[in-house]
């Protein structure tokens, strides 16, 4: 199918299938976004000594509940889970090194971990261009 076609068909889709199709691409974006922590910055003083709490390999897994937006996120380590209200943290590290801080409802990404003023980038999952 041309690119053309699948735009059209895209188009004639019902939006209720649309907002299904929206939900499951947000909870799979959620779910991978979860299976990527390198761990956990309990406080901000924790994130300026790059000191990283829950280290997820092996022995933790930590799930963001971003999709729907839950104020914990959950730690499971074996057969136990516990939950960290994010208010209470800092932030979190993926495994690529990118650094994020909770805030509100909201994840932001650190651009600029390194320096003492910190800027920080709001990233809404599921806004395209419009």
């Amino acid at each position: 199918m041309s690119s053309y076609r699948k735009h059209i068909a895209l188009m004639l889709t019902p939006p209720k299938a649309l907002s299904k199709l929206t939900l499951i691409l947000l909870v799979t974006w959620s779910h991978a976004r979860s299976q990527n922590i390198a761990g956990i910055y309990a406080s901000p003083n924790d994130f300026a000594i790059h000191k990283l709490s829950f280290r997820t390999i092996p022995k933790y897994k930590v799930k963001l509940h971003e999709h729907p937006y839950r104020k914990q996120i959950t730690i499971i380590h074996n057969d136990s889970s516990y939950k960290l209200v994010k208010d209470s943290i800092y932030g979190y590290e993926d495994r690529s090194g990118v650094c994020f801080r909770f805030a509100g409802k909201h994840i932001y990404t650190i651009l600029n971990p390194n320096d003492s003023i910190i800027l920080y980038q709001l990233n809404i999952p599921g806004k395209g261009k419009t």
